[in-house]
This record gives C-alpha cells, sequence and structure tokens, in this order.
C-alpha cells in the first residue's frame, strides 16, 4: 500500500517482473506518482504505470533513471500503480524509489528524508522546458520529449498539486 509523501524503495528481481502498489483516492484528488532508479542493471529503465478503479489505464510514462504521472482522480476506489522496466521485453532488473504525492490529505516525510526547501534552497539547478507527444509504448522513439533550458539562476524547488493542464503564476 502507497502512503501520501512516503518514499517506498522495492527492487524488480527477476526479468518480466511487473510489481503492483496500490492507494485509495477520492475523485477529484489530485496525484502524482514518481520514481526512481536507486541501482540497477544497464538496461533497467523504470516504467510506471496508473490503474485506475474501473481498470482503465490512465496514467503511462517512464524514462533512463526516473519517472512521474500527474493526474485528477477519474473516480473514487482503489488504484493501482504497476512498476516495470521499459527495456524490450522487460528484462532489467534493479532497485527503485516509489511516492505518491495526492492532494487533499495527510502527508508522510519518510524517516530519513529532511523534507522541506532549506536544505536544497542554495543549489543552483537548470530549468527547462519540455515538450513531447503523449507516449503510448515503451521505446517509442516517435514520442521522445524534447528540451530547451530556460534558465540556470537558483531556484526554490517546489511541489505543485493540481489539475492537469492547470496553471499557477
Amino acid at each position: 500500500m502507497l502512503n501520501n509523501g512516503e518514499n517506498h524503495t522495492a527492487t524488480k528481481a527477476a526479468a518480466g517482473q511487473t510489481d503492483s502498489w496500490t492507494f485509495t483516492a477520492t475523485l477529484g484528488d489530485a496525484l502524482l506518482v514518481a520514481i526512481g532508479e536507486v541501482s540497477g542493471s544497464a538496461t533497467f529503465t523504470p516504467w510506471i504505470r496508473l490503474v485506475a478503479p474501473n481498470g482503465t489505464t490512465i496514467g503511462n510514462n517512464w524514462n533512463a533513471a526516473a519517472a512521474q504521472i500527474e493526474v485528477a482522480a477519474p473516480a473514487t476506489g482503489t488504484y493501482t500503480v504497476l512498476v516495470a522496466s521499459a527495456d524490450a521485453g522487460n528484462l532489467g532488473t534493479g532497485d527503485y524509489r516509489l511516492t505518491l504525492a495526492k492532494a487533499p490529505g495527510a502527508f508522510v516525510v519518510s524517516p530519513g528524508d529532511h523534507g522541506g526547501w532549506r536544505a536544497l534552497s542554495a543549489c543552483v539547478y537548470p530549468r527547462y522546458q519540455t515538450t513531447a507527444a503523449p507516449r503510448t509504448r515503451p521505446n517509442d522513439a516517435a514520442a521522445l520529449p524534447s528540451r530547451t533550458a530556460i534558465s540556470s539562476k537558483p531556484v526554490d524547488p517546489l511541489i505543485a498539486t493540481g489539475a492537469p493542464g492547470a496553471t499557477s503564476a
């Protein structure tokens, strides 16, 4: 069971393995599910899919080291997150960290995870604007995103939740 905000570390130990995680949400909740590779084989490509209570896949994303899905819950019920490797044949193995951010709701900060903005506020991170066509399956080269650097000024990291496509100032 995924807890809101908690880091869940697990291992995809076998070729072909798909891990399944669940959580509950209410119609309209803002949901963000993120995965990051902790360690693994050269072919391990974290791939997450989000399945609604009615069995419909409502999110699908992967990348070389990390990926995320952000949606508004289309129904009240139990959601399933499927974790696999997006390499050809789902052969990659490795350790990963999976996190759910859901709003509204109580948010858990994992033990050892300091949280907050102060620890990172002095760092400089390049900012990018990303554009891509929707990805429908692993290794869909036509849908790979392109990035354009827009700034390398210091920023305070921020996690924003809201309806998909919403804008903020």
